[in-house]
């Protein structure tokens, strides 16, 4: 089974486009959970980030070699601390609220129950 035949071609794109077009990228298994497939998560040297489903950690590895990435295990090395606020590269064109919008949505959240 190939890296992405469960998922479509689309993802593997996105995760080669973004490896070719940033700086500094490193690959990250993350282990499946009961909310989430096993991902390869990509971080970039600024701290960007992309994530994709993958069929298994054989075939993450085959990917990362082909482009020259280092791999690494979330769940034993952690996650790179440039990653701290950053979005994601999927969500980086949408606005991110300010902390005074934040806490006039929490504060009338509150006001409501």
């Amino acid at each position: 089974m190939g890296i992405f035949d469960r998922y479509s071609k689309g993802e593997l794109k996105k995760l080669q486009d973004f490896a070719r077009s940033n700086r500094g990228v490193e690959a990250y298994i993350e282990p499946k959970t009961t909310t989430q497939e096993l991902t390869l998560l990509l971080v970039a040297g600024d701290g960007k980030w992309i994530r994709g489903p993958i069929a298994d950690i054989g075939n993450a590895q085959g990917f990362c070699k082909r482009l020259d990435i280092p791999l690494y295990e979330a769940a034993v090395v952690g996650y790179p601390k440039r990653m701290k606020g950053k979005q994601s590269a999927a969500e980086s064109g949408a606005p991110t609220p300010t902390a005074e919008e934040l806490e006039a949505w929490f504060s009338r959240d509150a006001e409501d129950k």
